[in-house]
């Protein structure tokens, strides 16, 4: 039985499509992608920059598309991209997909609770995760997944890391309910940073001057060895000065309400 003409150009403008991909997020600010094995070979040039790269997605949240991993063409270990504050998100059956994605590159360390709460969605099935692990993270500004689909690359083992000294320059922290980053803003550079409900912050400068703004309060300008404190469900931007501002963002949940049982 010949196939109608018309199935075969759907199949046809799906296939272009597929080829084609979908932009997710902001256009690309680079006009070329780096291979993410070669960040990989060498993170400490990329982390704490803006690069971008590209790869193959291994995994994606199966529930709400928030992250995605993207690893090198052959499989192997990975980098978790998402978008701040999940202003956009990744469909949630892009695995085995051409990806490239283009944001802040940095590494953190996790505890044991939140790398399981990805495995369950998708993230690396089957391997041991450590009590803590150390986890190289894209902060994505700009996003592009394209075909065509390869067959997903296996998993790699997760890196351990223990949480008693960790260097701020090189690696962020989180335990479940407290974390602090620490972020470099270029001078007259501005870094967002999207409300959470249940987290509140301090923002503590370091080196430079940084002048914090949030909606409903006054500007806080901010000098080496002071903080602006955050309360919760407030977005908030940091803004440089005239030379770059170093500083340090911590972060914990709001504690429960008196007479809560744990």
């Amino acid at each position: 039985m010949r196939t109608p003409v018309w199935i075969g150009l759907l199949a046809a403008a799906a296939a272009a499509e597929g080829a084609q991909g979908t932009h997710h997020g902001e256009p690309f600010a680079a006009q070329f992608a780096t291979p993410v094995a070669d960040v990989l070979a060498h993170p400490e040039r990329f982390v704490n920059t803006v690069v971008r790269l590209k790869g193959r997605v291994a995994s994606a949240c199966n529930e709400e598309g928030c992250f995605i991993e993207v690893v090198p063409q052959g499989g192997g270990d990975g980098i978790v991209v998402n978008f701040p504050g999940l202003k956009h998100t990744f469909p949630t059956d892009c695995a085995g997909l051409e990806a490239d994605v283009e944001g802040l590159l940095y590494r953190k360390v996790y505890h044991r609770a939140r790398v399981s709460h990805w495995q369950h969605h998708s993230f690396r099935p089957g391997i041991a995760v450590p009590p803590y692990a150390s986890v190289l993270r894209l902060e994505a500004r700009a996003a592009h997944l394209a075909g065509p689909r390869a067959v997903i690359p296996p998993p790699a083992e997760l890196r351990a890391a223990v949480p008693s000294r960790i260097d701020l320059a090189e690696s962020a922290f989180e335990d479940e309910g407290f974390g602090v980053d620490r972020r470099v803003v270029a001078a007259g550079a501005t870094l967002a940073q999207p409300a959470a409900a249940t987290v509140r912050k301090m923002v503590v400068c370091v080196e430079g001057r940084a002048t914090v703004e949030r909606s409903g309060a006054a500007p806080v300008s901010l000098a080496p060895g002071e903080l602006a404190y955050i309360p919760p469900a407030a977005a908030f931007e940091i803004r440089a000065g005239d030379s770059p501002a170093a500083l340090l963002i911590v972060y914990a949940n709001v504690p429960p309400p008196p007479g809560h049982a744990h």
